[in-house]
């Protein structure tokens, strides 16, 4: 049976992560607190595993583990970056 989300979660969780930036990453360059759009709504990832092969298991926050086998486009919280980032005109 699918689980009912109200119309307010369901807004929340499909909006782009707040204070976040677009980064393509590969399995092995995924940190905890980084987002994952999956199926039109973002997960934080709240734990992971290795599974062989480079290839990761991530435990998401309100859905069940996925396989990260490859890079995608996730998203990281700024504040934990180490990249400066390129502030646009003033």
């Amino acid at each position: 049976m699918a689980r009912m989300v109200s119309y307010q979660d369901w807004v929340r969780a499909t909006r782009t992560p707040t204070d976040t930036f677009a980064i393509d990453l590969h399995p092995q360059s995924v940190q905890l607190g980084d987002h994952i759009l999956l199926e039109g709504v973002y997960y934080p990832i709240k734990d992971m595993r290795d599974v062989g092969s480079g290839a990761k298991l991530l435990i998401l926050d309100g859905r069940p583990p996925w396989r990260m086998a490859g890079p995608l486009h996730m998203y990281r919280p700024k504040e934990r970056t180490t990249v400066k980032l390129e502030e646009g005109p003033k």
